[in-house]
This record gives C-alpha cells, sequence and structure tokens, in this order.
C-alpha cells in the first residue's frame, strides 16, 4: 500500500499504537473535513513490529467495518508516521516542532500507574526507574505514560513550544483529571517544572477485536491489496469530548464527535 497524495503535516502525536485508536481517534481524523491539515505520528508502548508492518505501508491501513448487512472496507489515511516505542528521539522530535497541537493516548487503564486512590503509584518499579531518570535529565527516555508525557513537555517548554492539548481516549471516568494528576505528581517526584497544558477528557466507545488470519484474507479478498495491518470494527462509533485546545484540533464535530461543556457532562 501506497499514497497517491502527500501526506498532512504532523500536528497529532499520539502513544499506543493498537487497534482501537486507528478504528477510532484516527477514523474520525480521517472523516474530518480539514483532513489535510491533520496528520498524525504514532508511537506503540514498546514492541516495534506493527509500527514496522505500519511505516512499510506509509501509514495506510484498511478497517473493516463488520455490520449485519455486510462488511466495508476503507483506506485510512490519517496516520502518517509510525514509530516503535523505543524510539525516544524520535519522540522528542516532534514535541520540538511548533506546529503540534494535539497529543492523544490509548493505554489502557493500568498505562496510567495509579494507586486505589488515584494517585501516582511511586513504588512500581517503572515509576522509581521514570523518576531518577527525569531527575538527571528531564528529556530522559523514560518508560511509563506519564513519564513519556512529562519529558516531552519539558522538551517542548526548553524549546519555547506553545501550549498543546493532552486527551486520553482511554475509557476512564474523568480521564482528563487521571492524566493531569499522575503528570503533576510525577513532575513534582522528579522537580520538573510543568509547562502550560490542557487536558481534556473524554468519552469513548468502539468494539474493536483483534484482526485474526480470516480478516486479513477477508480484506485481500475485497479489495485486492496485501495489508499486514487491518483493523476490524463495529459500525458503531462514539467519541464525546471536553476541554480546551489552545493550539487547535481537526473538525471532529462534523463527523460525528459531541464536544460538552463541563467534566460532570462526560
Amino acid at each position: 500500500m501506497r499514497r497517491d497524495r502527500p501526506a498532512a503535516p504532523v500536528r497529532i502525536l499520539h502513544l499506543g499504537l493498537g487497534g482501537f485508536f486507528r478504528s477510532h481517534h484516527a477514523w474520525y481524523t480521517h472523516r474530518a473535513p480539514d483532513a489535510d491539515r491533520w496528520g498524525i505520528a504514532a508511537f506503540s508502548r514498546r514492541s516495534g513490529d506493527l509500527a514496522a508492518r505500519l511505516a512499510a505501508q506509509d501509514g495506510l491501513y484498511t478497517l473493516l467495518t463488520r455490520a449485519p448487512d455486510r462488511d466495508r472496507f476503507e483506506v485510512i489515511g490519517s496516520l502518517v508516521d509510525a514509530h516503535p516505542g523505543g524510539d525516544h528521539g524520535a519522540w522528542l522530535d516532534h514535541w520540538r516542532r511548533p506546529e503540534l497541537a494535539v497529543v492523544t493516548l490509548t493505554v489502557t487503564e493500568a498505562g496510567y500507574t495509579r494507586l486505589p486512590g488515584g494517585g501516582l503509584d511511586t513504588d512500581l518499579p517503572d515509576v522509581r526507574a521514570d523518576i531518577a531518570a527525569l531527575r538527571a535529565d528531564p528529556g530522559a527516555a523514560t518508560v511509563t505514560a506519564a513519564g513519556r508525557l512529562l519529558s516531552g513537555l519539558a522538551v517542548r517548554r526548553r524549546a519555547g513550544g506553545g501550549p498543546v492539548a493532552i486527551v486520553s481516549c482511554d475509557n476512564l471516568p474523568d480521564n482528563g483529571r487521571v492524566i493531569a494528576r499522575v503528570i503533576a505528581e510525577l513532575a513534582e517526584e522528579a522537580g520538573v517544572p510543568v509547562p502550560e497544558v490542557s487536558c481534556v477528557t473524554t468519552m469513548v466507545d468502539r468494539i474493536t477485536p483483534y484482526p485474526t488470519e480470516e480478516d486479513v484474507a477477508a480484506v485481500a479478498a475485497a479489495t485486492g491489496r496485501s495489508d499486514a495491518a487491518p483493523v476490524v470494527a463495529e459500525p458503531f462509533s462514539e467519541w464525546v469530548l471536553c476541554g480546551e485546545f489552545p493550539a487547535g484540533r481537526p473538525a471532529w464535530q462534523e463527523v460525528g464527535c459531541a464536544f460538552r461543556r463541563g467534566y460532570d457532562a462526560v
């Protein structure tokens, strides 16, 4: 699979290169009327295999939507760059770019490294390692989601970059407040100033099962193209957002996203 037109400039950075991100957030961005202005660079959490498969396809992949009447096949083009999680240099490079406006993440509930009461769990080995690394260098390579966001924010601050919106796309109550809290507590532990940032609260929904070999074969049979990284999803999708985007965002409201005022609405 290869692009037949130039890719959109990268203005969105995403952590978590799984199927849900590609069936949901990347799909909404692909369908937005201003999609030609909003490319996404995405990083896996740890493994580099999926990133390599997507990079070999110019970031393109097929979304197979399974509906009662028939299957639908759509090539999604909003993902411009796919990187393995260990490519810390590329991660920081995107944070330094003045055009970066939105940072999103899908890391599952465990990825927020919280205590049962909601605070940062500083007894976790990965959290302790991130605290030590960030104390030595605010832009150090880190492991946890909060650590990776904080290192990016620190480097952006050092480069004189403007504020961005951080958008959690994991189904946690008040997920904007959740990510704001763990970043702030990690910053306090590591002695890293937190620059201005807007943490947006969201509610997301779309069933996205892991693709099987039969799904890969179905994509090839229906489209005539080999796709090493297809995604399968149900027709229903929902995305509700609440918060500020200081540097702008795609026109997601034109493709079914709902925007609400106040955390209680989400």
